[in-house]
């Protein structure tokens, strides 16, 4: 399959993974503020899963690499997983992780676009984190994603917010990272899907509000990530607590992700 054009390319990833941490799963039970993204975007999944019967049934991974995501759709969800990813450096990060947790899984080094051709097809569900919006041709991504699915399968899609606030703090505070990114607002999402013949099943913006995705490049090098994490928190806690007793609601300017499900007719 033609590539779609992405903004970023493998040497990218390998020297984003290289040298990081092992990966820790994911506790969508975990308490405290470091904790509340992934509580939130894990009531969001069980919300789109309550109805699909999610255990035994096989989740793939589009863009795996350095990512937590697997463990937790199987620890938490009871899916079979998998993924793929062109970084050798994330997709190694992900299997280490896997192994340790006795996670029977299927982790390829590979372009979605071009996928070995041994390498299954036929997912229940597809997920992405943070990949689409590195492609210029969107419905091109999509539908690259899409052809791991069965017919009547699942696919769900979240992407960092690049068209409000986040994305204006984002290229200001760092414009190279920013322009890795084919910004997108919820509309535009979601209309990539269709274009890719999916039926559009939830499309929204997620959480009120969260500054911890963002980067503050040359600052953050200076000061360093732990500091600068810290008062991201601090920033975002009071319109999480705050936020909804005054009427607010996710949105297209604060809100810090977008998500999308949609479906593969049968």
């Amino acid at each position: 399959m033609k590539t779609a054009g992405p903004v970023t390319e493998a040497g990218y990833w390998n020297a984003l993974w290289r040298g990081r941490p092992a990966l820790q799963p994911i506790d969508p039970h975990k308490g405290g503020l470091r904790n509340y993204a992934y509580r939130h975007l894990h009531r969001e999944f069980m919300a789109l899963l309550a109805d699909e019967a999610p255990a035994g049934k096989t989740l793939f991974e589009a863009g795996c690499g350095g990512s937590r995501w697997l463990a937790y759709f199987h620890r938490t969800h009871g899916c079979r997983v998998a993924g793929m990813d062109y970084s050798p450096d994330g997709c190694g990060m992900v299997q280490e992780m896997l192994e340790r947790l006795s996670v029977e899984h299927h982790i390829v080094t590979g372009d979605v676009f071009d996928p070995p051709a041994d390498f299954p097809g036929g997912f229940d569900f597809v997920f992405s984190n943070g990949l689409l919006e590195h492609f210029t041709d969107t419905p091109g991504a999509v539908a690259a994603c899409a052809a791991f699915l069965r017919p009547g399968g699942l696919m769900i899609t979240l992407i960092p917010n690049m068209t409000g606030a986040p994305g204006w703090l984002q290229r200001f505070f760092d414009r190279e990272l920013y322009e890795k990114h084919v910004p997108l607002d919820c509309a535009q999402l979601a209309e990539a899907h269709r274009q890719a013949g999916l039926e559009i099943t939830a499309s929204h913006y997620v959480m009120l509000a969260h500054l911890g995705g963002i980067q503050f490049g040359a600052m953050e090098r200076l000061i360093g990530a732990r500091p600068l994490q810290v008062l991201k928190l601090a920033l975002s806690a009071p319109l999480w607590g705050l936020g909804p007793l005054l009427g607010m609601r996710p949105n297209h300017i604060t809100s810090p992700f977008i998500l999308c499900a949609a479906r593969k007719p049968a």
